[in-house]
């Protein structure tokens, strides 16, 4: 395990659970509604993490940083999807449809980094700048 923390809830009333099991990750992950939970960030002891945010309508935004390597963003969605809206610290932001994934990639992704600390090679990332 390479999770140290779990932070989840509205930005406002984060609550973080240090040293979580993989079915407390995989709880908040389906606690995720885009109302009473919008986000969750997954901790390790380095300077590396993964956020999930949205619920809404099935719409998950998947991104992290990984130290030395810099901050990614999930590319598995529709690459020819018009825009679309997902809940992030309690407002809408709107996303291209290639970064916008449902549930299952969001727990593919949630638990590779939970196991190895690094992004499913399984799913398709974007270098942010």
């Amino acid at each position: 395990m390479h999770v140290t923390s779990i932070s989840h809830g509205i930005s406002e009333k984060e609550i973080e659970k240090m040293h979580p099991s993989w079915a407390d990750v995989d709880a908040r992950l389906r606690a995720l509604d885009g109302e009473q939970s919008d986000g969750i960030v997954l901790g390790s002891p380095a300077d590396t993490y993964m956020g999930i945010s949205g619920g809404e309508n099935n719409r998950y935004i998947v991104a992290g940083y990984l130290e030395g390597f810099g901050s990614y963003i999930i590319a598995s969605g529709d690459p020819a999807g018009d825009r679309q809206d997902v809940v992030i610290c309690n407002d809408y932001a709107a996303f291209p449809s290639r970064n916008i994934v449902g549930l299952e990639e969001a727990i593919l992704a949630a638990r590779s980094f939970f196991e190895t600390g690094q992004l499913t090679a399984e799913l398709k990332w974007e270098k942010q700048s």
